[in-house]
């Protein structure tokens, strides 16, 4: 049998940009950066595009971004997304400076008690800020 969300009778929760209300004091490369990962995120379950970027003393932007699957199990949140951009792009931990995650306000799922307890494994006395903004 077919195994899709059609068949399932879910529909995708698609969004192609980010809410006019949204605005972070961020640096320009940093919102663009946040709001390319937003229109990644496929929550057609939760409903909860939640992101994360991941910041490096270089100045280079890692994102991730909820990926929830057909079979809804397993999920991949945010950050472990952006976790396999930094082993692609061959970066340390220990290059991370700041670990931003931000959640919708409606939220279902929120990543972040999990995204902080393994940031702080990860990335040892960095910044962690969870803004639920979206």
């Amino acid at each position: 049998y077919p195994f899709t969300l059609a068949h399932s009778g879910q529909t995708l929760f698609s969004i192609t940009a980010l809410p006019s209300s949204f605005s972070l004091p961020l640096p320009e490369p940093q919102a663009d950066a946040l709001k390319q990962a937003f229109q990644k995120a496929y929550a057609p379950y939760t409903k909860s595009p939640s992101i994360i970027l991941l910041q490096a003393s270089s100045g280079a932007c890692y994102t991730g971004f909820a990926l929830e699957s057909a079979a809804y199990n397993p999920t991949l949140p945010p950050l472990q997304v952006a976790i396999v951009q930094l082993i692609a792009n061959n970066v340390p931990p220990t290059e991370i400076s700041e670990v931003l995650l931000i959640e919708p306000v409606t939220s279902r799922v929120s990543y972040a008690r999990d995204t902080e307890a393994l940031a702080a494994k990860l990335f040892p006395g960095q910044a962690f800020q969870c803004k639920p903004e979206i």
